[in-house]
């Protein structure tokens, strides 16, 4: 479920939240994903390829509303600096990113380390909202 590299926070972390799906009629799927914050800011059309990424995709057909998510690592690296997480709606199973014309939501967080090893952060929601543009 989740990919994890260097120093850093060496405990299981984790992000848990609800994902407010808004139209998602038309989709079978919800992708979450968590990653550093880019130091210049976020842009849609900019894939993430770093090693630090949790991960998990949802059938929504299958879902609650809202959708509950938890992303969950091990070795997350540096927690300590801003992540994002970033969630859509997909018909692409596994998709790796938001495709053009894609609904999305996103938003930043800082991991709370303060628990020893376990880096978490919960009650993350996130208003799938926005239609992704073309490439």
């Amino acid at each position: 479920m989740a990919l994890a590299c260097t120093a850093g926070c060496t405990g299981s972390s984790f992000v848990e939240g609800t994902l407010q799906l808004g139209e998602a009629t038309g989709f079978e799927f919800a992708e979450v994903r968590a990653f550093p914050e880019y130091p210049d800011g976020f842009n849609v059309r900019r894939i993430y390829t770093g090693d630090e990424v949790l991960l998990q995709s949802i059938r929504i057909d299958n879902a609650d509303v809202p959708a509950t998510f938890r992303l969950e690592g091990y070795d997350i690296g540096d927690p300590g600096g801003p992540w994002r997480v970033l969630a859509w709606l997909t018909n692409r199973e596994d998709s790796e990113w938001v495709g053009t014309n894609e609904r999305y939501g996103t938003r930043t967080f800082v991991f709370d380390c303060s628990n020893g090893p376990v880096c978490a952060i919960r009650g993350v929601s996130i208003d799938i909202d926005t239609v992704a543009p073309p490439n």
